[in-house]
């Protein structure tokens, strides 16, 4: 795609390359906006990123708002964000931290994508691909999960993202540790013939025909499998059962 391209070439021009101490696993890749005469800005440069590569790996690229090149990437970032007022600003996989934030959430986001095995270069939406989203099919998906489980929240983030991307998506959720969530889970695994040991496994997704299961609930898996089934009409994962389900939307 021309914007995602356009991005690659961002990344590989008009900018400066650092990276934090690389005998350190895993990587984590950022994306940073600065400004001039920003307290915050000089902070994060100067104290707090310094701070962080002595406890990460970190591989980031800094771009400056009176640079060309870091307008256009403020521009698209804001197509997928909205309006953006403070600096500086971040994009550290699919997260978006801006102006004081960086004290609050920058270091316990750069913690979960270490958790979960680093992350790469940040790209933006590719709108053009929203756009084209309302001449596909909808895609139905049943979102098995436990609330108090640390991936819920990521996991429901993820899904609310990929809803601005792909406009069609359909996704219920079904809280196991409910007695109705707990009967859809049950049908819906042997619908689909999980295995027996895996009925209780949590995060759980169906989606068209595939079952994602425990670490196979991710962004990407998620995204493969939308682009997949957006292509052809499919019968929603719940409506295959015969029980009487209450999911959330």
């Amino acid at each position: 795609m021309k914007k995602t391209f356009f991005l690659i070439l961002l990344i590989c021009s008009s900018c400066v390359l650092l990276s934090g101490n690389s005998d350190e696993s895993p990587k984590i890749h950022l994306l940073i906006l600065l400004t001039e005469d920003c307290f915050v800005c000089n902070d994060l440069q100067n104290n707090i990123l310094p701070e962080l590569e002595s406890k990460h790996y970190l591989e980031y690229t800094l771009y400056y708002d009176y640079d060309d090149s870091a307008k256009s990437l403020l521009s698209e970032i804001e197509q997928g964000f909205g309006k953006i007022e403070d600096f500086p600003i971040i994009l550290m996989g699919n997260e978006l931290i801006t102006g004081d934030e960086i004290y609050s959430k920058l270091e316990t986001t750069i913690d979960e994508y270490a958790s979960l095995g680093g992350c790469c270069v940040p790209l933006l939406f590719d709108f053009e691909e929203k756009q084209q989203s309302s001449d596909k099919f909808p895609v139905h998906i049943a979102y098995i999960y436990r609330k108090d489980s640390a991936e819920f929240e990521r996991t429901l983030s993820n899904l609310e993202k990929l809803k601005q991307m792909y406009i069609l998506l359909d996704f219920k959720k079904y809280n196991i540790d409910t007695e109705n969530g707990k009967q859809v889970n049950d049908a819906l695994c042997t619908f689909f013939n999980v295995a027996e040991k895996n009925y209780n496994k949590t995060p759980k997704m169906f989606i068209g025909d595939d079952t994602l299961i425990e670490d196979q609930v991710n962004y990407d898996a998620i995204k493969m499998l939308i682009k997949r089934y957006q292509e052809n009409e499919d019968i929603a994962p719940w409506e295959r059962i015969s029980i009487k389900n209450k999911g959330e939307k």
